[in-house]
């Protein structure tokens, strides 16, 4: 009989990181493939390298190169604050959760939020090549495509990311946020070898995109399945984090942010236990999870421990 669930939030996280944790995922290069990553101040000396695979009109800007970071949506900004952001522009109140973390933006989104599989691939094979000069050892996905819209498409963006997780790279992807039905998780979540993240606060009803509704129980999650999906959850709901100026913040929900939380995570992880694999880190993270009380297609282990994890 459950008699509750049990709420984490954010900002228990990032005080469990500020008291408890010296690691800071120093020198992990982690891949964001999103919008792209606007140089704020709390992310600027950190973004390591950037690559622009959007073109034309749909870039609400005019770019001189695709080597120079920008964000015309701000979705890539937030996802990076929370993975990276050291909250220098907010005497650390609004900080991230792996301050060290070596950034590599890739933009496949465009202004609108809107990507194509052709952008995708081109990027992931970018990141493939450039995998060992930038270190990348995790790839963050905050971006997602409803599986079987298009199967030919659903299959062309999974055997690509498969043939990144083949790299030893560890793929992490939002669940999506198409609850409260089953079998709603995003693709590229749907995929064995990805951790998929949903968000453990979803109760919380947050914005539409358009901001014309509410929604809540609004986290992507599995049906009849051998494989559990999603594989844990974090908090996704009304997070801080930087906007896509020098110096600004916003707050975003959904699991586009419960992604990049644990994401960080995983950084953090990596510096301590330099050689761990996809398959180490999903165990690891299940092992420690809360329960947080719901039904296992809609938490999959549970809610990410912070402390347990890092066994700080």
């Amino acid at each position: 009989m459950v008699l509750g669930f049990f709420m984490l939030k954010y900002d228990d996280i990032i005080n469990d990181i500020r008291n408890n944790c010296s690691y800071t995922g120093k020198d992990i290069g982690i891949a964001v493939f999103d919008t792209g990553i606007s140089p704020h101040e709390d992310l600027k000396e950190r973004i390591y390298a950037f690559k622009n695979m959007v073109k034309g009109e749909e870039c609400n800007k005019n770019v001189i190169s695709d080597d120079i970071p920008f964000d015309d949506n701000g979705h890539g900004t937030h996802v990076a604050g929370i993975i990276s952001g050291n909250g220098r522009m907010s005497d650390l109140r609004y900080r991230g959760i792996a301050s060290g973390t070596k950034l590599v933006g890739v933009k496949v989104l465009n202004y609108k939020g809107i990507g194509k599989l052709q952008y995708i691939c081109e990027g992931i094979d970018w990141v493939i090549e450039n995998r060992q000069k930038y270190n990348i050892r995790v790839a963050n996905f905050s971006v997602g495509g409803v599986a079987g819209s298009q199967d030919m498409e659903t299959d062309v963006f999974v055997n690509a990311v498969r043939k990144l997780a083949k790299t030893g790279i560890i793929v992490v992807a939002a669940a999506g946020n198409n609850g409260p039905r089953s079998n709603t998780i995003t693709v590229p979540g749907i995929c064995r070898e990805v951790i998929t993240v949903g968000s453990s606060d979803d109760n919380i009803p947050i914005k539409t995109s358009n901001g014309k509704r509410y929604i809540s129980d609004y986290s992507g999650r599995g049906g009849d399945s051998i494989i559990l999906k999603p594989d844990i959850t974090a908090p996704g709901s009304y997070i801080t984090s930087c906007l896509n100026n020098r110096n600004g913040y916003a707050v975003k929900s959904g699991t586009s942010m419960a992604s990049a939380v644990v994401s960080g995570a995983i950084c953090l992880y990596l510096e301590k236990y330099k050689s761990a694999t996809t398959e180490n880190i999903r165990e690891r993270l299940c092992a420690t999870a809360y329960d947080g009380g719901r039904p296992r297609e809609k938490q999959g282990c549970g809610i990410l421990n912070i402390r347990r994890f890092l066994a700080i």
